[in-house]
């Protein structure tokens, strides 16, 4: 599948964003989670748009 650029609203992007959240709310613990999108290609990154760093927070960005 080729992502446009502005093509985040595609159905097919949705349905793979929600299915990735459904299956990181299936995991048990945050570490499951965070080993999900680990194995998608998602890389911790430094905090990003107005957020700040926070202990709690991991931050992840994917290239596209």
């Amino acid at each position: 599948m080729t992502i446009q650029s502005g093509g985040l609203d595609d159905p097919r992007v949705q349905a793979l964003l929600q299915h990735h959240v459904t299956t990181a709310r299936a995991q048990t613990g945050r570490g499951s989670a965070h080993a999900l999108y680990r194995s998608e290609g998602f890389v911790e990154c430094a905090p990003f748009g107005d957020y700040n760093p926070d202990p709690n927070s991991v931050f992840m960005t994917l290239e596209l």
